[in-house]
């Protein structure tokens, strides 16, 4: 399947080149998460996609693509020359208003560096078709469920969607596999409710031992 891009909101890459200088920039020099540089870097990657974050509740009630109807943050793979791939979350719109900032500076939400860019940029490639390719195209997302521990790319079509998990979770769910929303719903309802139980169930613990 042939990968589309969402257009990035106004002032995305403004706010992303603002970032880098923030996290690349220091007082001490020119380094990024600690590593140190002589220069600034020059990054390169995958063009920013929008994140979908969904709630425990959603899963329990047997929703998932029904309320991931707005993002709320756009994230970019960078990949800085000689270095492993960081995932840097713009906040949205929305979440940069506030008293003295502009609508167009969009929050640094996150910068992370490590397993869970490379497994997006491999989930990503292995979906993906050749350049020029007449296969059906999507829309490159991402959800998150943070309650759950989950994280896919999600290749939203015309006609179907597909949500295939960066890495394997103990819902029964592989890495990079191919999953309709139904799938995934049903399996992660099951570890929902078995979470929900768990915690339950600790918190009566405590109240006897109180």
């Amino acid at each position: 399947m042939a990968i589309r891009h969402a257009p990035a909101p106004d002032g995305h890459q403004r706010a992303l080149a603002r970032g880098l200088e923030r996290v690349v920039m220091t007082p001490t020099g020119s380094q990024f998460l600690g590593w140190r540089y002589e220069s600034p870097p020059r990054p390169r990657g995958i063009d920013p996609h929008p994140v979908y974050y969904i709630g425990r509740d959603s899963i329990i009630a047997g929703r998932l693509l029904e309320d991931a109807t707005e993002p709320r943050a756009w994230r970019s793979l960078i990949q800085l020359e000689g270095e492993d791939l960081y995932a840097m979350e713009l906040g949205t719109a929305d979440a940069a208003e506030g008293p003295g900032r502009e609508v167009e500076e969009l929050p640094l939400l996150s910068v992370s560096k490590g397993t869970q860019g490379r497994a997006t940029y491999e989930t990503i490639e292995s979906v993906a078709g050749p350049e020029g390719s007449e296969t059906p195209s999507g829309e490159l997302r991402v959800i998150k469920i943070p309650a759950l521990h989950f994280m896919a790319v999600w290749v939203h079509g015309d006609d179907t969607d597909a949500i295939l998990p960066i890495e394997d979770h103990p819902a029964g769910l592989n890495a990079r596999e191919p999953y309709t929303s139904d799938d995934v719903v049903g399996r992660l309802q099951t570890y929902a409710a078995a979470q929900v139980q768990a915690e339950e169930g600790g918190r009566d613990g405590a109240e006897e031992m109180n």
